[in-house]
């Protein structure tokens, strides 16, 4: 009996093989490995004195229940890989038809995310200014994630076979971001070459954990077999990584958005990647600055490309509805941005609780999210400010609290070009910002702004001054509200790379 049943799975998983074959629900490799395993077992069972030796495998009750598992569980899996091994030769030969078709010039921008965070609302901005009629634009996000992926101007062509709107600071778009570099860990092989990158990383005396993951995923994600006339990486990291080894490209450019060697990359990690570009953009002379050190031998690729805003926008989604609604009636201070450690959010709250101390009514509102989250919580309730210091978390139109609040402060460790400080100036707020890399140059110190030391009493004593003097207030306010932002001007020095 027991002979009969073990032909008889493996009769069932040479049809069941074929069966998926003809349906096309199986590769043809897969199809051949479930036959043959099929075939060992009608053997197994049909051959007299034959014993089966399958690893795993017993000649007796529970071996037929096991058997039977392994079969369906495996082709239940193979079918799966199957699906998306299929969906991916399609979009492939998809995007080759649209690539031999239209006679554009073709453009892709990589970007690690589509959050809502300052280089991601840059990059937005952007592919607006992008003309449709003269350029074929692609947009590839690494994660596949962000909220920002709604707001994609129609004629943008998305290459990520899926796609998930979900915050990647949220509870579950971290957990699908985990899914993700589980995914990238087995996509494409190559398993000594990821464990070595993460490897490499660990030495870096400015550690930090989610600068490890970003080759890994890059040498895990999709490939596109075909050709783009100008490939941009828009962050660094894994967007860079991914453009410099794994895009066919004509010109290829890389955008720097932050003091580089202070966000924790190094040489080792970065393994060379930076020559392949034909042109190294920068946000700011400070960021060039600070690249150009660590990186002296780029020096004639490198060129300042500041960040677009849409002043216009701005101002006009600043009018869209009230944003605070405690009724509170005293001072409000305003922090735009993730909370995390480089934007000095735990010297925020030391200074707040000096305030406090000296019995001013402020209140201190942050607007972001991040993993920071838990430890600035912990911090609030043992200074006990839960009703002064409040994370108010990400929102999906920051402009109105910018328009109410008396005070902007950004006390950042290190920054790129802050678009936050941008976005506080072009609605006339009076800002504070820690003096460091990246804020100075945003700042007339005295001026459109006041930059001031970071550490909590020097912060405190800028608040309680600006705050007690309303005229210098307002004048500073109106005079940041006065400037110019880039609105686009510079977009040629990135479309001179297709000539």
């Amino acid at each position: 009996m027991i002979r009969i049943l073990t032909a008889g799975i493996g009769f069932g998983a040479v049809l069941a093989s074929v069966w998926l074959r003809a349906g096309r629900r199986l590769t043809v490799n897969l199809t051949a490995v479930w036959g043959i395993l099929g075939i060992l077992f009608m053997l197994a069972g049909i051959l007299p004195g034959t014993e089966c030796r399958l690893a795993a495998y017993r000649t007796d009750s529970a071996g037929i229940v096991g058997a039977a598992l392994f079969f369906l569980c495996g082709f239940w899996l193979s079918m799966y890989f199957s699906k998306r091994a299929v969906k991916s030769r399609e979009r492939a030969m998809e995007l080759s038809l649209v690539m031999q078709e239209s006679e554009k010039k073709k453009i892709l921008f990589v970007v690690n995310t589509m959050g809502r965070a300052g280089a991601e609302r840059a990059l937005l901005e952007l592919l607006k200014k992008m003309d449709s009629r003269e350029y074929e634009i692609f947009l590839y996000v690494l994660m596949g994630q962000g909220e920002l992926i709604r707001e994609l101007p129609a004629y943008v062509k998305l290459l990520n076979s899926e796609t998930s709107c979900l915050s990647v600071l949220s509870k579950e778009g971290r957990r699908r971001m985990t899914k993700t570099v589980f995914r990238a860990f087995f996509h494409n092989g190559k398993l000594l070459r990821k464990l070595r990158s993460v490897m490499w990383g660990i030495g870096s005396k400015k550690l930090q954990i989610s600068k490890l993951l970003w080759r890994l995923i890059s040498d895990g994600a999709e490939r596109f077999n075909v050709e783009f006339d100008l490939a941009a990486a828009w962050l660094e990291g894994g967007s860079a990584y991914y453009v410099a080894d794994h895009v066919k490209a004509a010109k290829k450019c890389a955008f720097i958005h932050i003091d580089y060697e202070n966000a924790g990359y190094t040489r080792k990690m970065d393994q060379k990647c930076y020559e392949e570009f034909d042109r190294i953009f920068t946000v700011s002379d400070e960021v060039k600055e600070h690249f150009q050190a660590f990186y002296p031998e780029y020096e004639s690729k490198i060129k300042v490309f500041n960040n677009i805003i849409n002043q216009e926008m701005i101002r006009r989604r600043a009018e869209e509805g009230k944003a605070y609604h405690d009724g509170y009636q005293g001072m409000r201070i305003l922090t735009v941005g993730r909370l995390d450690y480089q934007k000095g959010y735990d010297i925020a709250i030391e200074a707040m609780k000096l305030l406090k101390d000296r019995g001013l009514k402020i209140r201190w509102y942050v607007l972001g999210e991040g993993p920071f989250r838990k430890t600035l919580e912990k911090r609030i309730a043992a200074y006990g400010l839960e009703e002064d210091f409040l994370l108010m978390g990400a929102v999906e139109n920051p402009y109105p609290y910018f328009l109410e609040a008396d005070l902007y402060v950004h006390v950042a460790r290190y920054e790129g070009k802050s678009i936050a400080i941008q976005e506080a100036q072009t609605l006339c707020c009076a800002v504070i910002a820690s003096d460091c890399n990246g804020n100075r140059e945003q700042i007339a110190d005295g001026i459109d702004g006041i930059l001031c030391g970071l550490k909590p009493d020097k912060i405190a004593e800028s608040i309680i001054d600006i705050l007690r003097d309303e005229e210098r207030r307002k004048a500073i306010g109106q005079r940041a509200g006065m400037k110019k932002m880039p609105e686009g001007r510079q977009l040629g020095q990135l479309l001179e790379l297709l000539t």
